[in-house]
């Protein structure tokens, strides 16, 4: 993908779990994820897929903007 990653996730899949893994593993909600996501972006945009990590992101109100493909 060339950016990084961040997957949350109950349950680390541990053969993912090596350095350089393109993957950051987030256990602790997607609030943790955004906030981690954000970090390492600066002032790039963040993008969030799947539609459960979506409807958390929107409750929490982490989203400012949604396109729909």
């Amino acid at each position: 993908m060339g950016v990084p990653a961040f997957v949350v996730t109950h349950t680390v899949p541990r053969e993912w779990v090596y350095e350089g893994s393109p993957f950051t593993f987030v256990t602790d909600g997607v609030e943790s994820a955004v906030e981690l996501a954000k970090a390492v972006a600066d002032d790039k945009d963040v993008g969030v897929s799947a539609a459960s990590i979506a409807q958390q992101s929107l409750k929490a109100g982490l989203l400012d903007e949604i396109h729909i493909d």
